[in-house]
């Protein structure tokens, strides 16, 4: 099941889904370890309860969509001519 249909089917009882996002989910970026962090805090405070498999799975949808890192930009898309950057000095 993809990452996001784990999202929803196990995280959306809280996080309510809207606009191609999730409640309090969309709007944060973490590290795996974090989102790892915030699946332990889930299951201590509300009861959440997921298999390894599961919470592994939510935690590389999360991280690889809702990382740190920002998604890399098309090649052509910071240089107006298309061309191979060059190094300049100044």
């Amino acid at each position: 099941m993809p990452g996001r249909d784990l999202v929803r089917a196990h995280c959306s009882g809280c996080h309510v889904e809207h606009d191609g996002g999730f409640e309090r989910i969309s709007a944060l970026r973490k590290t795996p370890e974090g989102w790892l962090m915030t699946l332990a805090r889930m299951r201590q405070v509300h009861g959440l309860v997921l298999d390894d498999g599961v919470r592994d799975s939510i935690v590389r949808y999360l991280a690889d969509t809702q990382g740190l890192a920002r998604p890399n930009p098309r090649p052509d898309a910071s240089r107006s001519n298309g061309g191979p950057m060059r190094r300049t000095s100044i």
